[in-house]
């Protein structure tokens, strides 16, 4: 929660969550993600959030961070 407060101070675009092995069980990465909501919603500020699980589902972090 605190590291998502202190994102949104800086005016980022965008959050992106890549843990590794999330191809396998994105559970984590989801909750990041609605931990994120939360803050955002506390904080009236919102943007997007990108989950690697979402974006390329695939084993090899390098490529999905690209």
């Amino acid at each position: 929660r605190e590291a998502v407060f202190d994102l949104l101070k800086k005016d980022i675009e965008y959050i992106i969550v890549n843990f590794l092995f999330s191809y396998l069980n994105d559970d984590h990465e989801r909750r990041v993600k609605q931990i994120a909501r939360e803050v955002m919603e506390k904080q009236g500020k919102e943007v997007q959030i990108y989950l690697a699980s979402d974006v390329q589902p695939v084993q090899g972090d390098f490529m999905r961070m690209n």
